[in-house]
């Protein structure tokens, strides 16, 4: 892990103050405890089963999550493209262990600070709490909102949301990740792409 750059500084403040907006010497508190890490195309950030006690900012690049079945066999069950939140560290572990993988798509930058950190800065700081509460609010309520509308829609509508979502997404993965996402097999994926081309 390396210190964040200037113009990693710079997205990372616009990111945070997307949720809420903090003043400079809180931006400096959180940075201060962050490092820089950057993850080849598929690298992973954490694997399921892997012990996890940090919370991601994606700064650059694509990052899948996935969940692994039968015979390895993997499921993608979200997308990240930067700037990004990664899903807050509660939602992903149980035991203090990943539930799920973070892969990276392609090659990525991420600003990483431990749970531990941003929970004494949170419990310190009351502006720094307030952003953590406004973050896990917005999360959630894009989680819910994503799970009703996906268990209700049809493979083409939910291609369809996804390219709406994550504009260009389709030219910069493998398309595996996409047909996992959508819920179809890749030959169907390729047939759907040609229907809805032509």
């Amino acid at each position: 892990m390396l210190q964040m750059n200037t113009e990693y500084r710079e997205i990372l403040t616009k990111l945070i103050n997307k949720y809420y907006s903090l003043s400079h010497k809180d931006h400096r508190l959180i940075m201060e405890q962050c490092k820089t890490g950057h993850f080849a195309k598929q690298e992973h950030l954490v694997e399921s089963g892997q012990k996890e006690d940090s919370e991601y900012f994606l700064l650059d690049g694509i990052v899948h999550r996935y969940t692994l079945v039968e015979k390895g066999e993997f499921v993608t069950t979200g997308f990240y493209m930067a700037p990004a939140i990664i899903t807050p560290n509660f939602a992903r572990i149980s035991n203090g262990k990943s539930i799920l993988s973070l892969q990276a798509l392609a090659k990525c930058t991420v600003a990483q600070i431990s749970v531990k950190d941003l929970d004494e800065l949170r419990n310190s700081k009351v502006e720094i709490r307030k952003w953590g509460q406004k973050v896990v609010e917005f999360e959630l309520k894009k989680s819910l909102k994503h799970d009703t509308w996906f268990r209700s829609s049809n493979a083409k509508e939910r291609l369809i949301q996804l390219r709406k979502v994550y504009p260009n997404l389709e030219n910069s993965i493998p398309h595996t990740c996409i047909a996992s996402y959508i819920g179809i097999t890749p030959v169907s994926f390729s047939r759907l792409r040609k229907e809805m081309s032509g």
